[in-house]
């Protein structure tokens, strides 16, 4: 399941799912190298997008703690060369870097206080910026594409309010919605956005904002479903109450789920392949409850593998969240490696 920081997010409540899925070994896939992704000094890391150019963000640990004695992450910048790099060295408080394009350009949050947080954008001639217009304690940047237009939300009263910065860094946003409270999370090279809107008594629902100023909100599956990712030929994929769905001319289809599994979301989507995770119901945890038995996951041709059985089995990884997937068919996400929550990089071989 995928984690957002601050609370400004509520967990959408699924149900459980009946659909089959084809075993690993039934189909013709690349294996994959792993690589950790490493610390900013402390234990652990999460990897939530990556370019064309094999670039990953995320946030990870630093040696530093706040007042409670938790540790203090980082937005992260990874690459070959670099390694990882710390976005956020001087901040004394919490960030996160959750979206990159292929010209390096980085969007995410950083606390500015202890319950305040601001949507920046960084690049590396000119570091991290506020971006501006949002008149409020909490906001976000989720979503950032080619043409250096940006996706995010800010705290307004009790709800949210989903926000697109359309020309640029310079320029104040636009808001989405007409009222409604919601949150963009993605957006494609037309400036199509996705996320979900809050539909009342129906819960969340996964929501499509055309290209224009101020577009209405469309709907694109009811009740209790985000859309977490759209590509450039327009397909949604996201998560609902009845699992991990693609949305595309064809119309709503919903993924099939991993064997031993009840739940699923499909986070990202790159030429027709797409990465998510399936886990378990609560209804059927085991002892102890807190255990999902979450893995990372990858679709293609309607066929689900689990990322666990493409990887060395003596690497000592259980890979259970997979955010990101690019050109090259290269994917990350997190995992626990020899059992702790490390930031992953998986490439075909």
């Amino acid at each position: 399941m995928r984690l957002l920081r601050p609370l400004l997010l509520t967990t959408v409540a699924l149900l459980a799912l009946t659909l089959g899925a084809v075993p690993p070994q039934a189909q013709e896939l690349s294996r994959y190298e792993v690589v950790d992704l490493g610390t900013l000094g402390g234990e652990r890391s999460q990897a939530n997008a990556i370019n064309d150019h094999g670039q990953v963000v995320g946030w990870a640990d630093t040696a530093a703690q706040d007042a409670d004695g938790n540790p203090i992450f980082h937005a992260f910048l990874w690459s070959e060369d670099r390694g990882i790099e710390d976005l956020d060295p001087v901040a004394r408080h919490f960030s996160e870097a959750h979206d990159i394009n292929d010209g390096s350009e980085v969007v995410g949050w950083s606390a500015s206080g202890p319950i305040e947080s601001f949507p920046f954008h960084w690049e590396r001639r000119a570091g991290m910026r506020r971006l501006p217009g949002t008149r409020t304690t909490i906001g976000e940047a989720y979503g950032i594409n080619n043409r250096g237009q940006v996706v995010g939300t800010y705290l307004a009263g009790f709800g949210a309010k989903a926000l697109i910065w359309r020309r640029g860094r310079s320029a104040r946003p636009d808001q989405l919605l007409h009222g409604e409270d919601g949150i963009a999370l993605e957006l494609n090279e037309r400036g199509t956005a996705v996320g979900w809107i809050d539909a009342g008594e129906r819960g969340a629902a996964a929501t499509r904002w055309a290209p224009r100023v101020r577009s209405r909100a469309k709907i694109v599956v009811q009740a209790d479903s985000t859309a977490w990712d759209i590509d450039d030929a327009g397909r949604i994929v996201g998560e609902s109450e009845e699992g991990a769905f693609i949305k595309d001319g064809n119309g709503l289809t919903h993924l099939p789920l991993l064997p031993g599994t009840e739940r699923g979301a499909a986070y990202s989507i790159y030429q027709g392949k797409i990465v998510g995770s399936c886990w378990r119901n609560p209804s059927s945890w085991p002892t102890p409850q807190f255990d999902l038995g979450e893995r990372a996951s990858l679709w293609r041709r309607g066929r689900v593998s689990d990322l666990n059985g493409l990887i060395p089995a003596d690497s000592g990884w259980t890979l259970e969240g997979a955010y990101g997937i690019n050109e090259r068919g290269q994917i990350v996400g997190y995992g626990l490696h020899h059992g702790v929550r490390r930031a992953f990089l998986l490439t075909p071989r």
